[in-house]
């Protein structure tokens, strides 16, 4: 029998960071709704799986939302999953509060919320989801909370009340590289592990390109901001002419947002954009789309519109050339 020693260096290679915001969250997974498993490999044009800002009638005080609800493929059909987020540590609380609203007495009598989640299915044209197979699934819904971190208590509820719990934070690197961390708490794991999130830098966009967002043939451009060149991020600044067609369109563009979760990635973007200040690429898409098209669109996926002029390659096509090792 062969026996080998090694040699263990310790020493620190990154560190974890939670998102900053709930609104960062909901961003980040409806840009990549395959890490909450979201989406069918399966199909080329598969439909969009993931819904955010659904409105619901509260009894006690009105209005609220459901963070994020979305259609989840496995091999035992679809499941509809409502999903709460929260930035911080998941309490026992929470927990609670998430399973009161989707317990069935509740659940069955919140009208407003379970026919706008089954008009967005029907309008998906799914075969899988018509009659009394939609009305099951609607009817079933499941619960998963996403935080930064779990109290062993939440931890304890989940497994009783039979709901999932998502860790999910980020992950930097000594190599300045960026990563998604996500790990079931509770529940089967629903996606990779680990996700790269890539800088402009990694994807080869240089200080001084320009890039442009294309819709329907009109285009907005901007440029990398060099602040983030390293970061993922992936913020820019709009040139001159773009800025000041979108300032001079500010009422009209504001009078376009259909959704508060538009309107809040839209004021962000304006409020940046007044200031001079570099603008995300999902907050620039949000305001490109609704001068250009006159509606946000798919605004939430801003790397499949935005080319680089330099290579008339789009950002996805960079991004997925990078993660496949090309």
């Amino acid at each position: 029998m062969e026996s080998r020693i090694w040699k263990v260096k310790t020493g620190e290679v990154g560190k974890l960071e939670p998102f900053r915001t709930e609104y960062d969250m909901e961003s980040f997974l409806m840009n990549n709704p395959q890490i909450i498993g979201c989406s069918d490999p399966n199909v080329k044009t598969a439909p969009r799986l993931l819904r955010q800002q659904i409105q619901t009638i509260k009894k006690t005080d009105g209005k609220g939302r459901i963070d994020l609800v979305g259609l989840v493929p496995d091999n035992e059909g679809i499941a509809l999953k409502i999903f709460e987020l929260k930035k911080g540590e998941i309490t026992k609380e929470n927990v609670e509060q998430l399973f009161s609203y989707i317990n069935q007495d509740n659940w069955l009598k919140e009208t407003s919320a379970r026919g706008s989640i089954q008009s967005w299915i029907q309008k998906l044209e799914i075969p899988e989801l018509k009659g009394k197979n939609l009305e099951k699934i609607l009817n079933n819904p499941k619960g998963v909370i996403i935080g930064s971190s779990f109290k062993p208590e939440a931890i304890t509820l989940l497994s009783e009340k039979e709901m999932a719990g998502i860790r999910l934070t980020r992950f930097m690197s000594g190599a300045n590289e960026y990563y998604v961390v996500i790990e079931d708490q509770v529940g089967d794991i629903l996606s990779d592990a680990t996700r790269q999130l890539l800088s402009w830098k990694k994807i080869g966009v240089r200080q001084g390109d320009r890039l442009f967002l294309d819709v329907g043939g009109k285009r907005m451009w901007a440029r990398p901001d060099t602040g983030t060149l390293d970061r993922p991020n992936k913020n820019v600044i709009l040139e001159k002419a773009s800025r000041g067609l979108i300032l001079r369109k500010e009422n009209v563009i504001r009078s376009r947002v259909k959704d508060e979760f538009q309107r809040k990635s839209c004021e962000i973007a304006l409020r940046n954009l007044k200031d001079s200040k570099p603008i995300s690429l999902t907050g620039a898409t949000c305001i490109g789309f609704l001068m250009l098209k006159g509606e946000a669109g798919s605004f939430f996926v801003p790397a499949n519109y935005w080319r680089l002029e330099r290579t008339g390659e789009k950002i996805s096509q960079l991004e997925s050339g990078i993660r496949k090792g090309n």
